[in-house]
């Protein structure tokens, strides 16, 4: 089972690479899932796009092919306690973190659906999840 992260669904959504589109088809669509935080990230790229009605239903005919994960209490929970230790442990700014970047809330909040979840979080930004104990990782872009 997996959770597409938004870099992944971008992915499909423009056909690129063809890799990641056919993987997809592979898995099958009852093994993949997005978060309600990924489909809100995209409904903010289709937003502030050129051609935002025919991108914001390109978005609603992708997230319909798959499972929608909530953002519900066992993720609420996840997420106070993987952003509490990865500040506790002087990953959450730059000034801090050991690879000199920023840690998202989103991603965080990506991180704790997956895991709350029990999904493999499919991700061609693996550093956005370095260090996040329990998370399994795949990058299914070449």
């Amino acid at each position: 089972m997996f959770l597409l992260d938004t870099d992944h669904c971008i992915y499909i959504l423009n056909g690129k690479p063809l890799e990641v589109a056919e993987r997809s088809e592979v898995v099958g669509r009852g093994q993949m899932a997005v978060s309600y935080i990924t489909m809100a990230e995209l409904i903010y790229g289709a937003c502030k796009s050129r051609n935002k009605a025919a991108n914001l239903a390109t978005v609603e005919r992708l997230c319909a092919r798959l499972i929608l994960l909530p953002f519900e209490d066992s993720v609420v929970r996840i997420f106070g306690e993987l952003k509490a230790d990865l500040d506790a442990a002087g990953q959450l700014n730059a000034s801090t973190a050991a690879d000199g970047r920023v840690r998202r809330d989103f991603d965080i909040a990506i991180a704790a659906t997956a895991l709350a979840y029990g999904r493999t979080l499919v991700t061609h930004n693996t550093s956005h999840y370095a260090g996040i104990s329990g998370l399994a990782l795949e990058d299914w872009h070449p």
